[in-house]
């Protein structure tokens, strides 16, 4: 199990706070934006479903979502021209650090 496995499985033992974030993939590269939180857990599942529309929903697993449903729900626009996902991750978790 990676860093950020450890952290999750951590976390969710300790009742750590989770945020909402997204990814993007443009041409010029891949970025990620905080769309909300810290929240519990549970919140942090009803975002990824209410966004999704899926009826089951893990954690640290990105869910393929258009930038048009972020902007809808949380009221950011995103420009990304090759994807973007969402997903719900541990509160403080770096995505820029390699798992060790």
């Amino acid at each position: 199990m990676g860093l950020s496995g450890r952290r999750t499985a951590l976390c969710a033992s300790l009742l750590c706070g989770f945020v909402v974030l997204s990814q993007h993939l443009a041409s010029d590269g891949m970025w990620w934006r905080q769309e909300a939180g810290p929240v519990s857990a549970d919140a942090c599942r009803a975002l990824l479903k209410t966004v999704t529309s899926r009826s089951k929903v893990g954690m640290t697993k990105w869910y393929d979502v258009s930038p048009q449903q972020l902007e809808k729900q949380f009221g950011k626009p995103a420009t990304p021209d090759k994807g973007t996902w969402l997903a719900c991750w541990p509160e403080g978790t770096d995505l820029g650090e390699p798992d060790s």
